[in-house]
């Protein structure tokens, strides 16, 4: 996604800085201009066209990618602009992850795509944007870290909105109070579901709307070159089968030094569509000798990611760095991606009926691996507390005890999907045009419609991967079964172990299985990477480092909290400097 700023007060304001960041980001300024209160700036990659189009004193910018009937690029924001002035826009034509920023004479009004995947950031209301980087390092102010949002970055794998990793920078959620900017859909349509349809029914009405979708994908941009890639699961398969019945596909995938099953069926799937599968050796950063090698990849993914870390994304992972970026995607112009194919099937087997809501937390928002490094102090009580309060607001069940399957599965959509695969569209779209097909306001609405049939149908995603490609479901996935089969022993185990009555069970075996992974960690050490984490120390304490070393991403992934903090130390130092 290119970068967008709005700076109403250039007082607290360095724009010698903003341009420091977008080199490092490696992106171009393509817009400069005031509007009303505001100077308005917009950088893009040169890979991509930068999105706008002007009517006399009424103008409309793109940053992302937005797919609006069947048409992209300025077309597309032509014919937004129009419905958009006469209240008429058609929001079953609408695809991708975007926002666009409407002049309509001076007035500015901010739209994003109705799933709210990307994200805004705003500094006192005075620094808009939707790089946080660039909200903390362009300003003239130091700033202080968030305690709780570290915590839940480490422990949760993302932080809960309207937060941020520093107490001074906040996401633009719901309205937020400003008087001379607009926003569009802010303020998320709740979704009233009438029924929930049989299993027939969902699977007519999801095979017509992920083709509906990938039609229109396909015309927008007319059969360019489309990046995609493969792993051993569900999601990806699944992408590639839709996307390769009307795009020229370009797939690729990753190794390293030891025998990969993924790329073995990856290359499997090629060979069944005749395609050529572009694959790319990685070196995992703990074994990087050089160090200013390894300075130059930590930069390079700092900066491409934005200094935000989610999941399994951290910045000691080559594969989310802008070098692998542009290598995979050379001949490609789009990227569809199959994040969030996890609302198709009961992806990690939660038990149907209503769940005591403390041990949901413990065994399903929270993973017990990471649960089982948490001291239990004052602290972490209440940090725990916090996190449940906020997460039931936005579930809207605040004075409840236990939680519906249905609303486990709004939390997926509402919550999880929104607060971390928000990153990788924001990295991704700054080289290609970067749509999730499987995050969509039409696929959630009919997510909402299905509880019933993924509650007993915990495979359902299989299913549809059946009936599209019989051929391709066949080929052997990551579980150890085909797509084309009906794995009993593998659903009986997993819905045992899943079990409300079984949970204590298996809390206890998998503690175990922890305690000896600690024991036997033999993971090398390395000098920089200690001193970086370093740095985390005092917002993570209660929380047992051997735990973190003992998995290679989650480590990455505190690493990488670390090395933001680090580098916001840094800031204010510079800032204090200036200031005396």
């Amino acid at each position: 996604m290119g970068v967008f700023v709005l700076v109403k007060n250039i007082a607290n304001f360095n724009k010698e800085s903003l341009f420091s960041i977008i080199q490092k980001k490696k992106l171009n300024k393509s817009v400069e201009e005031n509007i009303g209160n505001y100077t308005l700036y917009l950088f893009n990659s040169k890979k991509k066209k930068f999105n706008q189009f002007s009517d006399n004193e009424d103008a409309i910018y793109s940053v992302g990618t937005i797919v609006y009937k069947e048409e992209s690029y300025d077309k597309a924001l032509q014919l937004y602009l129009n419905d958009f002035k006469n209240n008429c826009v058609n929001e079953e034509c609408v695809y991708g992850d975007f926002i666009l920023i409407i002049r309509l004479k001076l007035t500015i009004t901010i739209v994003r795509e109705r799933c709210q995947i990307s994200k805004i950031f705003h500094l006192n209301k005075n620094i808009i944007s939707n790089s946080f980087l660039v909200t903390l390092l362009s300003s003239n102010q130091k700033f202080s870290i968030n305690k709780q949002s570290v915590k839940e970055n480490v422990l949760l794998g993302y932080i809960l909105n309207p937060k941020t990793i520093v107490n001074e920078i906040h996401e633009v959620y719901k309205l937020n109070g400003f008087d001379d900017l607009k926003f569009k859909y802010f303020n998320a349509d709740k979704i009233f579901i009438k029924k929930e349809y049989n299993e027939k029914e969902v699977f007519e009405r999801t095979i017509q709307l992920l083709n509906k979708q990938y039609t229109s994908i396909s015309e927008a941009f007319n059969n360019k070159g489309v990046d995609i890639g493969l792993s051993g699961g569900y999601d990806s398969r699944l992408n590639l089968i839709l996307a390769n019945k009307k795009m020229k596909v370009h797939p690729h995938s990753h190794y390293k030094e030891r025998y990969d099953k993924d790329l073995e069926i990856a290359k499997a799937l090629c060979e069944e569509l005749k395609l050529e599968l572009k694959t790319k050796k990685i070196k995992p950063f703990i074994e990087i000798e050089k160090h200013e090698d390894l300075i130059e990849l930590l930069e390079d993914t700092f900066y491409y990611y934005d200094g935000r870390v989610v999941l399994n994304t951290g910045f000691f992972n080559e594969i989310y760095s802008r070098k692998y970026r542009e290598f995979i995607t050379e001949k490609a112009e789009i990227t569809l991606t199959g994040f969030g194919g996890e609302i198709f099937r009961n992806f990690n087997y939660q038990p149907k009926g209503r769940l005591n809501i403390d041990s949901w937390f413990k065994n399903f928002v929270f993973s017990y691996y990471n649960y089982a490094a948490i001291e239990f102090t004052e602290e972490n009580r209440l940090f725990f507390e916090n996190v449940k309060i906020d997460i039931l607001k936005k579930l809207g069940i605040e004075n409840e005890k236990r939680i519906s399957f249905a609303t486990r599965r709004l939390y997926f959509s509402d919550v999880w999907i929104p607060m971390t695969y928000a990153v990788k569209s924001f990295a991704e779209n700054q080289l290609t045009y970067f749509i999730s097909p499987f995050i969509s306001y039409d696929i959630k609405k009919l997510s909402n419609e299905m509880n019933k049939v993924i509650a007993e149908n915990w495979n359902f995603q299989a299913n549809l991967i059946q009936n599209l490609s019989p051929n391709l479901a066949a080929i052997p996935s990551s579980y150890n079964f085909t797509f084309a089969e009906d794995p009993k022993l593998f659903e009986i185990k997993n819905k045992i172990l899943n079990n409300k009555y079984s949970l204590g069970l298996k809390n206890f075996m998998q503690k175990k299985r922890f305690e000896s992974i600690v024991k036997n960690n033999t993971q090398k050490e390395n000098m920089l990477f200690d001193e970086i984490l370093s740095h985390i120390f005092e917002y993570i304490d209660g929380v047992k480092i051997e735990y973190i070393k003992s998995s290679i991403n989650w480590y990455y992934n505190v690493l990488s909290v670390a090395l933001i903090i680090k580098k916001i130390k840094e800031h204010n130092v510079r800032i204090e400097k200036l200031n005396n």
